[in-house]
């Protein structure tokens, strides 16, 4: 991997793999292979178009949520097949059908090579508001002495939520 470049989809799922973290979902390569992998997932499916030409995915149209049935998916993978032609997606990897999790707190966990530090983590709130509400905590690598329980929790307002959250769904 180049430096400075993120990881594909496939390849961080890959990597995932190899550490032992299960990833749900069905991947499939061709468009009329997603129907079966939505009735293998169980509706209602989320839709993802797999690329790493994009690393924000639902800016570019190519995440659609919520599909109930049939209809609603076949009109979802017709628009977003238009969405990744017309982004100019280069490298389409496939299509990813998931079962719908139940709502609720979304985190977001991430890792890189810094050119300075070295392996650097971050943690913080997660989903579609990530870059609107940009609250994250940045943090040493895992194996890093400095990173101790509870050192970087309560540096994000996240953490907050998930104090009193009370497992309801909003």
């Amino acid at each position: 991997m180049t430096a400075g470049k993120q990881m594909g989809f496939m390849q961080s799922r890959r990597l995932l793999e190899e550490y032992g973290i299960p990833l749900v979902g069905t991947i499939v390569r061709e468009p009329d292979e997603v129907p079966g992998a939505a009735i293998k997932e169980g509706y209602p499916v989320a839709l993802k178009g797999i690329t790493p030409d994009f690393s924000h995915k639902s800016d570019v149209g190519f995440v659609f949520l919520g599909l109930k049935n049939y209809e609603s998916l076949k009109k979802a993978l017709n628009t977003l097949q238009y969405n990744m032609e017309q982004s100019g997606a280069f490298d389409v990897e496939g299509f990813l059908i998931q079962s719908m999790a139940p709502r609720g707190l979304e985190l977001l966990i991430g890792s890189k090579q810094d050119p300075s530090f070295g392996p650097v983590t971050m943690v913080g709130n997660g989903g579609r508001f990530v870059e609107l509400i940009a609250d994250v905590a940045p943090g040493p690598s895992l194996h890093h002495p400095l990173l101790k329980p509870g050192r970087v929790k309560p540096l994000t307002q996240c953490i907050n939520l998930l104090a009193c959250h009370d497992h309801t769904p909003y």
